[in-house]
């Protein structure tokens, strides 16, 4: 990460002197503060704007002293439209009103600044994805036999089965299959990151992917 000068607050000048870097593995470091310099959108968008279009940019440092959250929420918003990256500052118990302090005790309760920060980083989150589990009892049957699956999901509103009747986001049902099965459950929730699983018996792989469901499978030998 290289800053620009006046403690990070400019970055003005940082294309014009950046490094040799044929590796192309440099980061600009910004640094921005209500009533600083580069601290409203017109500078961003002549100063900051340019360098995040050709290298990678971390604001390392973003905040306000006066116990509010109305300098960095369109910083942020700023921000995201740009695909840069950033940090709240800091850590801290002090008067809120004269530092840019996230929190009013170390327990973690936030400031209006640090609840600022939070609120738009979960707003970006969005809720959890759905987690699933599937499961049979016994793996191996004679055909005709009954075995027992059994799922359970958390962040889930609802799930269905596949060659098998899912009931609610989690419970059991008897099945008896005549043949080998693969049994799979889809779990829909809000989120838009989840996963599909797979597997036999105990030997469960995961890979992730961009769906607003989980899948998992079991399969049933007879």
């Amino acid at each position: 990460m290289i800053p620009g000068i006046t403690y990070a607050n400019t970055l003005d000048q940082w294309l014009t002197y950046k490094p040799t870097d044929p590796l192309n593995n440099l980061a600009a470091s910004w640094h921005s503060y209500a009533g600083q310099y580069c601290s409203g959108q017109s500078c961003w968008d002549s100063q900051i704007a340019p360098v995040a279009a050709a290298v990678p940019l971390i604001a390392g440092e973003i905040g306000e002293s006066d116990c509010a959250a109305t300098f960095i929420n369109p910083l942020m918003t700023w921000l995201d439209a740009h695909n840069a990256n950033y940090l709240g500052w800091a850590w801290a118990t002090y008067d809120c009103s004269a530092f840019p302090s996230l929190i009013s005790n170390y327990d973690g309760t936030p400031t209006p600044f640090g609840q600022g920060l939070h609120d738009h980083l979960l707003a970006l989150t969005g809720s959890p994805a759905p987690i699933v589990s599937l499961s049979v009892s016994p793996n191996s049957i004679v055909s005709g036999q009954f075995a027992t699956l059994t799922w359970s999901s958390t962040n889930a509103t609802s799930c269905t089965g596949t060659d098998f009747a899912a009931s609610g986001t989690s419970g059991s049902t008897a099945v008896a299959p005549t043949s080998n099965t693969i049994y799979s459950i889809t779990c829909t929730g809000t989120e838009q990151v989840g996963c599909h699983c797979c597997g036999s018996g105990k030997d469960h792989r995961a890979a992730r992917g961009r769906d607003d469901y989980q899948t998992c499978f079991t399969s049933n030998r007879v």
